[in-house]
């Protein structure tokens, strides 16, 4: 059986705020926090819980290597990984270097570029014909497309 929670003493602004989502989203101030609460993880920690099970953890030596020197070195073994799925035979030193210049180019970017962003850097990849579209460049990099897959262009799904 539901139960009911009165919450007294809210701030103005949150009130206001609550209730203006609430009409956004077409429901009562009591079912916008009832959706919110139940959104919510019960099992995630506060942030002293998460502090004292950190601070359980044994330190890591890593000597004179830097976290930063690792994460370079996790990039470099993502970009063999890249490039040894996109090299072709065809494929020169430089232009191989240009495909390296560009992934290190995409992964420099801040959090939240847009797609837009990444599309201008993954244009300078090196040979490519002028008249290739978006898929293409897909296609090259990631594989086939669905909609290249006659069993799904058959079955009329695109």
């Amino acid at each position: 059986m539901a139960k009911t929670l009165e919450i007294t003493s809210i701030p103005d602004e949150l009130h206001d705020a609550l209730v203006a989502r609430a009409e956004k989203a077409g429901v009562s101030v009591s079912e916008l926090v009832v959706r919110e609460l139940v959104n919510q993880d019960p099992g995630k920690m506060s942030p002293d819980e998460l502090q004292k099970r950190l601070r359980q953890i044994p330190p890591v030596d890593l000597g004179d290597t830097t976290i930063v020197d690792l994460i370079n070195e996790g990039r470099e073994e993502r970009t063999d990984q890249i490039l040894g799925s996109i090299e072709t035979p065809e494929r020169t030193p430089e232009e191989r270097e240009a495909v390296r210049q560009v992934l290190r180019d995409v992964q420099a970017l801040p959090e939240g570029a847009t797609n837009k962003e990444i599309f201008e850097i993954l244009l300078r990849l090196p040979r490519r014909p002028p008249d290739w579209t978006s898929a293409d460049v897909i296609r090259e990099y990631r594989g086939p497309l669905s909609i290249d897959d006659s069993e799904l262009r058959g079955n009329g799904r695109r």
